[in-house]
């Protein structure tokens, strides 16, 4: 588990990662909560809805309400899964960076 955790340590530091988006990123040292997992998740998971609703247009011509609405839900929840581990993650270094620092 400590390699899933310095490798995935080791991309969220990278600035490649935060899309253009770098004033989200927080602080070493600075908790991660259940809001900004949130809009992170939403703000991140846009691309791929946008690129599923693309594709199914561009295939067969329409996107009915529905097939939208079920590519951003399964577009939102992928970011919301894959952000609350890496807040998981992040937030047990700021912790330990914390104690360590004061």
């Amino acid at each position: 588990m400590k390699t899933i955790e310095s490798w995935v340590l080791r991309v969220t530091d990278a600035d490649a990662c935060w899309y253009g988006c770098n004033w989200m990123r927080p602080a070493k040292t600075m908790h991660i909560g259940f809001w900004r997992i949130v809009f992170s998740s939403l703000l991140l998971g846009q691309p791929g809805f946008l690129l599923g609703v693309g594709m199914i247009y561009w295939v067969f011509g329409r996107v009915s309400w529905q097939t939208a609405l079920l590519f951003f839900g399964l577009a939102f929840f992928t970011e919301l899964l894959l952000h609350w581990f890496w807040a998981k993650v992040w937030n047990r270094r700021a912790a330990a960076l914390r104690k360590h620092f004061g």
